[in-house]
């Protein structure tokens, strides 16, 4: 959380001390934790999701716009590059069925979601407002948990395309 939040929050918890409301003061310390704890675990989620969208959906995209191929043409290279692709052709042919809308999900919850968190951080109890403000956009996560055991049966079911998963992404992590 930036230091700009911590600032802003310490002044408020400061005006309920200067009023010798101690009760007031540890119940807003508390709220603050809680808050403080949504927004670290919304941020580490965020960059979770940004892992996949850069290691997986970007270079998938851009391979199948470079190549100006749809999913199911036969061309496997990008451009003029007569290499293989790296990515399986089954990942390319399936990319919605693999990925879903989870491009959708990582955007709401790295730009709308997070910073709805940041705005209300300094007041605890309006927080409950980002949820009712945005509780259609959570509707995204219903369609991708409707569509994700069809992914999985996929995953499943193509050991090429699982292995590649495994391998890309046991390379990435530190």
């Amino acid at each position: 959380m930036s230091s700009h939040i911590y600032a802003q929050l310490y002044k408020h918890l400061q005006r309920h001390l200067a009023l010798g409301d101690t009760f007031v003061f540890l119940w807003n310390l508390y709220g603050i934790a809680v808050i403080r704890e949504l927004v670290e675990t919304e941020e580490e989620f965020g960059k979770d999701l940004k892992f996949v969208v850069e290691k997986y959906l970007k270079p998938l995209e851009d391979h199948l716009r470079g190549a100006h191929i749809t999913p199911s043409s036969s061309s496997a290279s990008v451009g003029s590059s007569s290499a293989p692709s790296t990515i399986p052709r089954l990942v390319r042919d399936h990319k919605d069925v693999i990925f879903g809308n989870f491009m959708q999900i990582s955007e709401f919850h790295n730009g709308v979601l997070i910073e709805g968190f940041k705005y209300y951080a300094n007041e605890p109890k309006m927080l409950g407002r980002t949820f009712l403000r945005l509780e259609r956009d959570f509707d995204k996560h219903v369609a991708y948990c409707r569509d994700e055991p069809k992914a999985q049966e996929f995953l499943d079911e193509h050991e090429e395309v699982k292995e590649y998963f495994d391998a890309s992404t046991f390379r990435e992590c530190p």
